[in-house]
């Protein structure tokens, strides 16, 4: 009896999926709107590390005013400077982090994007079709 409810389960949660490329073509078959706007992995993928780099660039800007907020008003309190110090550090290793791993992601996606518009590009150049032998008199 458990075998047979593990087993409807399995096929109630799964069955969706099956259905899942027909709602996929409803939507350009039937005018759905599209809200990634018929962007590709590579397109997506940008727009999403675009995204976060808004984001941590302006972390970095808050962390980097922080610190020199706290270095200047310190008063030559040792603690406050040290702080401020370590405040101002972390944020340049963090902006650092960020600009080699934007670096990284983007030279892996040209890298992809490229070898995939190079694969295209030999797939298209086939040989060209012969010409009937009559049409050379």
């Amino acid at each position: 009896m458990k075998s047979t409810r593990v087993f409807v389960r399995s096929v109630m949660y799964s069955l969706p999926a099956f259905f899942l490329p027909l709602a996929v073509h409803a939507q350009n078959k039937y005018g759905f709107p599209d809200p990634l706007g018929g962007a590709k992995v590579p397109e997506l993928v940008n727009r999403l590390v675009t995204a976060t780099l808004s984001v941590v660039g302006a972390i970095f800007f808050v962390m980097f005013l922080w610190g020199g907020v706290t270095y200047l008003t310190a008063g030559g309190a040792a603690e406050k400077v040290k702080k401020a110090q370590t405040t101002l550090v972390n944020a340049v290793i963090g902006i650092g982090i960020v600009v080699l791993s934007y670096t990284l992601v983007s030279f892996v996606i040209d890298t992809l994007v490229g070898a995939q518009k190079k694969k295209a590009t030999s797939s298209e150049q086939q040989a060209p079709p012969a010409t009937p032998p009559e049409a050379n008199q």
